[in-house]
């Protein structure tokens, strides 16, 4: 097994505005529910509009977005999202022209995404990964997926992920620009956020961490990190028993 990570460069301003609609057409046409409140052609008119008069000013100029959505709007996720639900279909479907059905659906029973972030337990041979990556980045021209191979580590998202004794270890990832700069202590916030930030990091690591002795390591650099942020030691401790024995 390697691990195998891809993501859509520039995923949200390179969606043309045909597969879009399409995309969403699909899946409202597949899932009845979704049109219990709205017919399909409202929601798709209304997305035309959306999509079509994204105007903005940038040095007194007014400009159109021409292709893609804006990253800003509240429509922008669940819309990319449908749109790559949508693309791994027509991705299953070459997958089994290439690899046959069984390694088709051995693929994606270990496959996972977050939007354009995808995660594989890869389980069939190197060339074959690489016949994968190219199979995904000919589904449209608009759309290029870098990728990254390894049998030893690989981080998804906010997860670190290694192969020790042939098990998967997780493990907090930050990226390296990360300064752990949270929220001082005596900053003028409401004192239920300073009493919830320690117990909300304790319960991440918490939660991602599946190593007894990493898990530990990683609670004693938080505690650090708080305390000299001015958190009272006590408050670090509560937060932190709570999150592990909740």
């Amino acid at each position: 097994m390697m691990f195998l990570s891809l993501d859509v460069t520039s995923l949200y301003t390179v969606i043309p505005h045909d597969l879009g609609l399409e995309s969403i057409h699909y899946w409202c046409s597949k899932y009845d529910a979704l049109l219990s409140n709205f017919p399909l052609m409202f929601i798709l008119e209304s997305l035309k509009i959306i999509l079509h008069y994204n105007t903005f000013v940038y040095r007194q100029k007014c400009y159109q977005q021409l292709i893609g959505t804006a990253m800003g709007t509240q429509v922008a996720p669940t819309y990319a999202h449908l749109v790559m639900g949508f693309i791994e279909l027509k991705m299953k479907e070459k997958c089994v022209t290439i690899f046959g059905l069984e390694h088709t659906e051995q693929i994606f029973s270990h496959y996972f995404r977050y939007l354009d972030d995808i995660m594989i337990f890869w389980p069939l041979s190197l060339e074959a990964a690489k016949d994968f990556v190219n199979t995904f980045n000919s589904i449209h021209e608009n759309f290029k997926f870098t990728y990254e191979l390894s049998s030893e580590q690989i981080n998804f998202l906010d997860i670190s992920l290694s192969r020790n004794n042939n098990k998967v270890q997780t493990d907090i990832y930050h990226k390296p620009t990360d300064s752990h700069q949270y929220l001082h202590f005596h900053s003028h916030h409401p004192a239920h956020i300073k009493r919830n930030i320690p117990y909300c990091l304790a319960s991440r690591i918490n939660r991602i961490v599946n190593t007894h002795e990493i898990k530990l390591k990683r609670l004693r650099e938080l505690k650090c990190q708080l305390c000299s942020l001015k958190y009272p030691e006590k408050l670090v401790d509560d937060a932190i028993q709570k999150a592990v024995n909740p």
